[in-house]
């Protein structure tokens, strides 16, 4: 379990402890003022059902956030395959065309810096 994870459940599970032990109090209804309108509700439950959405928008973020980092990851992957099947798989003798040049250079990778001399260019 991510150490995140563990923030987010033990706080939870402890406001789920102390609504349970205490839902005569929660349930029990109150005035509240809406700025235009006095309302008679139950402000415990209001708060609970507040939370939940919050930690309901919280949890589809982070799985948001976790598919699209590994659809990009896919996606590189895929690239790297279909590059490493148009050359040999001992290294010798690299194929490295213009548009791999542009894609590298667009796409800003890492590592050392690709020197390619004009005759190891290929056309496509």
């Amino acid at each position: 379990m991510r150490v995140r994870t563990a923030f987010l459940l033990l706080p939870l599970g402890g406001l789920g402890i102390f609504a349970a032990l205490n839902w005569t109090v929660f349930t029990a209804p109150s005035s509240l003022s809406l700025v235009l309108a006095r309302v008679e509700a139950p402000l415990g439950v209001i708060m609970l059902t507040v939370t939940a959405a919050v930690t309901l928008l919280y949890a589809m973020l982070a799985a948001w956030r976790e598919t699209s980092g590994l659809l990009e990851s896919r996606r590189h992957a895929r690239e790297l395959e279909t590059f490493s099947l148009r050359n040999n798989k001992d290294g010798s003798n690299p194929r490295v065309s213009r548009v791999d040049v542009d894609a590298a250079r667009s796409e800003n990778w890492w590592g050392k810096a690709i020197t390619v001399s004009p005759e190891e260019i290929f056309k496509n």
